[in-house]
């Protein structure tokens, strides 16, 4: 039996999309911000529709065929994974702190027993990095390495 860790299949590649749900991401209600305007106007910048270009989960790229099929939606507080005309919804609050390079996300899931994830992001233009650990120490890059749980989703912007 394929756990939903196994990237190779359907039902895997689902559970590994859910976590970028997670990553919240969210503007407006129930954000905490450090770093004040420079935080917001990110948060702003990641309003929209976004298609999943990469994702890397444990050094380990989501099959071509699924990762093509993944969109992910981000308007006011809540983040909508779109795939084979299924809506996926859950919550999180984020906080957002671009006084580091690279700029911290650190995301605390509403979902009841869905532990907090310490990550890093970049927005630029219509280019959206996410990287993030679910447990351990923050990703100082943009790397998911195998042995590690880091997740690294590459997004472009869908105009």
């Amino acid at each position: 039996m394929v756990g939903p860790t196994d990237l190779s299949c359907i039902g895997g590649c689902i559970m590994f999309c859910r976590a970028v749900v997670v990553m919240g991401l969210l503007a407006s209600g129930g954000l905490a911000q450090s770093g004040g305007d420079a935080a917001e106007a990110d948060l702003q910048q990641m309003q929209g529709l976004w298609k999943v270009e990469k994702a890397v989960r444990a050094g380990q790229e989501a099959p071509d065929d699924v990762r093509s099929k993944m969109r992910l939606k981000i308007e006011g507080n809540t983040f909508t994974i779109l795939e084979e005309g299924n809506a996926r919804e859950e919550r999180a609050d984020v906080n957002l702190d671009p006084k580091h390079n690279p700029r911290w996300i650190d995301i605390r899931p509403r979902r009841e027993g869905a532990d907090p994830s310490k990550g890093i992001y970049q927005i630029d233009g219509d280019t959206l990095k996410l990287c993030w650990n679910r447990e351990g120490d923050r990703p100082k890059q943009f790397v998911s390495e195998a042995g590690t749980d880091v997740r690294l989703f590459i997004l472009k912007r869908i105009k």
